[in-house]
């Protein structure tokens, strides 16, 4: 098992906010002055073959995922479950946070059998609720200590 410091991968730390930002999807994340790290996940930890694109971590190692999508919902569901098992099996001390995001910059399309799967898997196997929501909102996100 590793630290996520091993990885070089934080790119920000703070109190108050954090924006995240891809293309035409963000969304800007307050963390209550909780002291938390922007973690880069794409392009930077060796997830495969798919990872979504940002983590955020609180002190105590509760990890939020972030995968900011043009489109292609259930891909970027894939993406989500594909990087927390990663964190699962690979970081110290892991602890999802409740809520994970998918940040979508084109339409937000209904749920089909296929999204609800990858729901219920989130669900059943790491306790996380992962949200799709349309880019530009603002999250607050108590209980990240």
């Amino acid at each position: 098992m590793a630290e996520i410091t091993d990885f070089k991968c934080i790119s920000e730390e703070g109190y108050r906010t954090f924006v995240f930002r891809e293309r035409a999807a963000q969304i800007t994340v307050n963390v209550n002055e909780h002291p938390c790290a922007k973690v880069k996940v794409d392009g930077v930890l060796p997830i495969s073959p798919i990872k979504c694109d940002w983590a955020l971590k609180s002190k105590n190692n509760q990890y939020m995922f972030i995968e900011l999508k043009g489109s292609h919902l259930v891909h970027a569901f894939d993406q989500i479950i594909s990087t927390i098992a990663w964190f699962n099996d690979n970081i110290n001390n892991f602890i999802p946070h409740r809520y994970s995001y998918i940040v979508m910059s084109g339409s937000i399309p209904r749920d089909n059998s296929s999204i609800q799967r990858r729901k219920t898997k989130l669900l059943d196997k790491y306790r996380v609720q992962c949200l799709h929501l349309r880019s530009g909102k603002t999250k607050t996100f108590p209980n990240m200590e």
